[in-house]
């Protein structure tokens, strides 16, 4: 039986064996691509969503705490830190000016209506204008249901409730859209920054392994 001798094997300079092919250098995955533009479709969908809400926010119906008959006066009992926290609404019809209070100090006040929510119906319930208190204490709040016409409207029913389905609306519109907007814009950077990466170092791989093959077929 005839042994064929062991065939040497290719050598380096060094003495070293020289593999067949030797990757020098790892290749990011095509699946970076892919995050990338899922990264960005998500906060483009976000900014959608913030620009949606901006233009249509959710109001939410008021929780009310005291009823106000035309030409009666309700006392409202104010916390420490209810500043802005009780607004004035009333069914369709009502009018901010129809409304004032007295504040603790005996000040007469009116209603703060905000152009903002002029009209914006909350449930059942028309906003007319939040209540100034910014100290605590008993405040009576007045509807006249006349306004400054002085013609009493009638049908329209008056009430206290919380201010916040306004606030919310305010948020709603502003601070969230302002949020999501600024943070969906850094993911898009992000994103452009990623797939830039990725087809950078991509590219320098696929030339390494060009240049990897050249060495070997030409040594």
């Amino acid at each position: 039986m005839n042994d064929l001798p062991p065939q040497p094997s290719a050598m380096s300079a060094s003495g070293a064996p020289t593999p067949a092919s030797a990757p020098s250098g790892v290749r990011p995955k095509a699946l970076w691509y892919g995050i990338s533009a899922a990264l960005a479709l998500a906060c483009v969908l976000a900014i959608g969503l913030a620009v949606f809400l901006a233009n249509n926010p959710i109001r939410a119906t008021p929780e009310v705490v005291a009823e106000i008959r035309p030409r009666e006066t309700v006392e409202l009992e104010v916390g420490e830190g209810e500043a802005e926290a009780w607004a004035v609404y009333s069914t369709p019809g009502g009018r901010p000016a129809d409304c004032e209070f007295i504040s603790p100090a005996g000040e007469y006040r009116l209603l703060s209506p905000d152009q903002r929510h002029d009209g914006e119906s909350h449930g059942e319930w028309i906003f007319l204008g939040v209540l100034d208190t910014p100290e605590p204490g008993t405040y009576e709040v007045h509807c006249s249901g006349a306004g400054h016409s002085g013609e009493v409207r009638e049908g329209v029913d008056y009430v206290v409730g919380g201010a916040d389905v306004i606030h919310s609306v305010n948020a709603q519109r502003n601070t969230v859209p302002t949020i999501v907007i600024i943070t969906a814009l850094a993911g898009l950077g992000a994103a452009v920054l990623l797939a830039v990466v990725t087809a950078v170092r991509r590219g320098v791989a696929r030339k390494r392994a060009r240049s990897d093959r050249a060495m070997v077929q030409h040594p």
